[in-house]
């Protein structure tokens, strides 16, 4: 993360062209989000790789989403595991 908000928007951007179903990349998508403050974007990216097949546990054991725990989107993401 070098704080390049409109080139990390952009290359985010080709790859949900590229990939739209690739639980990865709409996981890696939340953490761009999240890196630069967008909460709906990282809550709507989380909820899409959930519903692609990345596991609730890797929300939950990745620590850059430990300050949305108590988001009720993030709870009941956390409680398909």
């Amino acid at each position: 993360m070098t704080d390049d908000k409109p080139g990390a928007i952009a290359d985010l951007n080709r790859a949900l062209e590229l990939a739209p179903s690739d639980a990865d990349v709409r996981f890696r998508a939340a953490i761009t989000y999240n890196h630069f403050g967008d909460v709906e974007h990282t809550l709507s990216s989380l909820e899409k790789a959930v519903s692609l097949g990345t596991p609730p546990a890797g929300i939950r054991d990745t620590p850059d989403f430990d300050h949305l725990r108590d988001n009720y989107r993030v709870r009941a993401l956390l409680a398909k595991s």
